[in-house]
């Protein structure tokens, strides 16, 4: 497939400098004069066909400073300039295809100079969050602590166009305009995936295999984070995030909320507004993760609802439904100190896969099927059943199982309820309990009082790519009869 951004207005494009400033010296002298914040790094991911950011410091005599951007294969060889400004550059480079690797040399008049190898040009996203963005590949057990959930995968993963690099945890009361360090850009191979975070990871990956063109990920995030931290002066963002603000990327990836339901979706709205305008660019892909099962069904319910809320206030906003995974107590490994009651869940290769999926559907013009199924509308018929028909179902409705659908009376009062696939987009409801059928909903409640194998026995609407195969799982809904 070929990547057709919905949006891809150059907001920088007039910031390039080609003008031929100095001649750019053959004798290259060793670096005395720049300091380049730690994001740019050998091995580093540009974003691609994007005009494109590099800044720094220097304290040589030079008006002018140059970035040489030179295959290195050989072919062409481009010059970009910026001025010095009070001890400041900016160097802003015309668009770059995909692909690689080039030879970056940040250079001044005299010849000293700073030179970046293995660069590619791909798309890059950042990864913002808590917890469950940065639980690590060796942190997903299979039972025990001693046995990897993803091992084969953490085995097989060496692919040199899936790259990453992490910002260090780093609180802040003043914003940080230099990263100092970090974990330094990386290619994918079994020795620093397993401790690479897991939901980035298999972002990257999946969309490298749906596109074949290089992802870099940039993980930004911290545990037991509100919100508010964050946000304008929060000390996590001050810290973590700011730094990473004046790299040129593509979107964000954000996976938080868990515990702070409340009024969330405005916070997250004011928060998107925030970055896009910080990061200087109204465009920013920003795809979420609705939160998956967890034995507080009622907090992370209303956590779903908030950040499906989002989608109404804020453009180029997409989400992700897990409602299919989690992690209940009884499963927690055998060992795991950190998961007392199961929030943070070891399937994290569909959160990342589906974040990419849903990039590739609602930003990058993916034809096909993407992303979950919703409820259209939910009627009541004459010999009191409940019609409820989705969107969005592919090659048609699959149920797996029959969990997951509950209907309210006149008192508000919920029961299970049966359903039965009608349509290729329809599904009747019916109810021993209760024929005075007020309300619907779906994918509230968690399955117990029976033995219980995975969390997507909680839930059974799937839409398909086939019209057998289970694809994407349906989107918890609660509404009133028509």
């Amino acid at each position: 497939m070929d990547i057709k951004q919905t949006d891809n207005y150059d907001y920088n494009a007039y910031k390039v400098i080609l003008d031929k400033k100095f001649n750019v010296p053959e004798f290259k002298k060793e670096n005395t004069a720049f300091v380049i914040s730690a994001i740019y790094n050998d091995h580093m991911v540009l974003q691609a066909n994007v005009t494109c950011r590099i800044f720094g410091q220097y304290s040589g005599d030079s008006k002018f400073v140059a970035a040489v951007l030179r295959h290195e294969e050989g072919g062409e060889v481009r010059t970009f300039y910026s001025e010095n400004i009070n001890g400041e550059f900016e160097i802003w480079m015309s668009p770059t295809g995909y692909g690689g690797p080039y030879t970056l040399t940040i250079i001044d008049e005299e010849g000293c100079c700073v030179v970046f190898s293995d660069v590619l040009f791909g798309e890059v996203f950042v990864m913002g969050g808590q917890s469950n963005m940065g639980w690590s590949m060796s942190q997903c057990y299979d039972g025990t602590v001693s046995k990897l959930y993803y091992q084969d995968i953490i085995d097989n993963s060496a692919n040199d166009n899936v790259r990453y690099m992490q910002v260090y945890p780093n609180e802040s009361d003043v914003p940080v305009e230099y990263l100092s360090s970090c974990i330094t850009w990386i290619a994918a191979s079994s020795k620093c995936v397993v401790n690479q975070c897991a939901v980035p990871y298999f972002f990257a990956r999946r969309l490298n295999e749906l596109y074949n063109v290089p992802v870099g990920v940039v993980v930004a995030c911290m545990g037991a984070t509100h919100i508010s931290t964050w946000t304008i002066g929060g000390r996590w963002y001050n810290g973590v995030v700011k730094p990473v603000t004046r790299m040129t990327v593509r979107g964000v990836c954000w996976y938080q909320g868990e515990g702070d339901p409340e009024n969330y979706g405005q916070r997250l709205a004011e928060l998107i507004s925030m970055w896009r305008s910080e990061f200087e660019n109204p465009s920013l892909y920003w795809a979420a993760v609705q939160l998956p099962r967890h034995i507080n069904w009622e907090g992370y319910a209303r956590s779903r609802e908030e950040v499906k809320k989002v989608a109404d206030i804020v453009d180029k906003y997409t989400y992700c439904v897990t409602l299919d995974t989690g992690l209940y107590p009884e499963w927690v490994a055998e060992g795991d100190p950190f998961n007392d009651d199961g929030v943070h869940p070891y399937q994290k290769e569909e959160i990342g896969s589906r974040l990419a999926e849903i990039v590739a559907g609602d930003f990058f013009g993916a034809p096909g099927v993407w992303s979950s199924p919703y409820m259209e509308r939910v009627c009541k018929t004459e010999n009191g059943t409940v019609d409820v028909t989705y969107k969005n179902v592919g090659e048609g409705l699959v149920l797996a199982g029959s969990y997951g659908f509950e209907v309210a009376d006149g008192d508000g009062t919920y029961y299970d309820a049966t359903p039965h696939l009608v349509g290729k987009d329809k599904i009747v409801l019916s109810c021993r309990a209760t024929e005075d059928i007020k309300k619907v909903r779906y994918g509230y409640k968690n399955k117990r009082g029976e033995q219980v194998r995975s969390c997507a026995e909680s839930v059974c609407v799937y839409n398909s790519k086939d019209g057998r195969h289970p694809a994407y799982p349906g989107e918890q809904f609660e509404a009133e009869c028509e």
